[in-house]
């Protein structure tokens, strides 16, 4: 990849910042007022998707009833303290400024609710470089799908799909790239698997953020 684009679509979770810390704290103690004898895994392979869905993966014989009261207590818990444990990846603020500075539009599109998400951004004094932030309760009706959200946010905002590029650590990023016509670079330090199902196409890697610059021209 050897393009200037003009415009660039940021996951965030495994992307731009490392969440892995406060997600943990949080559905910690979610799980130990609701069940405390619950196996606890590593959620290394599990952290990306919107929150029911992570549950299902981690503990998939979990009934409704239970999985509603861990979801419950983890957001409360998770937007006082949990989400300000999350960091920026090295130079991230560094770059997302460069960017800026030089006229490029950045976005974020991620699975995190907007009030999550918001609160991380201008925690990590980053919020600023974002032109708009889309997440699945942004607008009416929400959106359970990225791809969705994805072509949402390039027709509101009137970008080009040839000059934009959409950056991620997943294979749902993978697919939302895919569905709208944009490039896609993927963060190989980050959580997801983005390349798990892809078999015929080659995918750039992005094996540090701040490699984005030399791939980006």
């Amino acid at each position: 990849m050897n393009k200037a684009f003009e415009n660039i679509i940021y996951d965030l979770d495994g992307t731009l910042v490392d969440t892995k810390e406060g997600i943990e704290l949080s559905l910690k103690h979610a799980v130990s007022i609701t069940d405390p004898n619950l196996d606890f895994p590593d959620l290394n392979e599990f952290i990306g998707p919107p929150l029911q869905i992570m549950l299902s993966h981690i503990w998939p014989s979990m009934n409704e009833i239970k999985k509603t009261q861990i979801l419950q207590i983890f957001r409360i818990d998770y937007y006082e303290r949990g989400c300000f444990f999350s960091k920026s990846y090295p130079m991230v603020e560094t770059i997302l400024k460069k960017f800026s500075d030089a006229g490029k539009r950045q976005f974020v599109l991620t699975n995190k609710p907007a009030m999550a998400t918001i609160k991380i951004l201008n925690h990590l004094n980053i919020a600023r470089y974002f032109e708009k932030v889309m997440s699945p309760d942004s607008g009416e009706p929400s959106s359970g799908s990225k791809s969705a959200r994805a072509a949402r946010l390039i027709n509101s905002s009137g970008l080009r799909p040839n000059s934009t590029l959409l950056v991620g650590d997943s294979y749902e990023d993978f697919c939302a790239a895919q569905d709208t016509g944009v490039s896609f670079l993927g963060a190989s330090y980050g959580y997801g698997d983005f390349d798990k199902n892809v078999t015929k196409k080659r995918i750039l890697r992005l094996n540090t953020f701040s490699d984005l610059v030399k791939i980006t021209g």
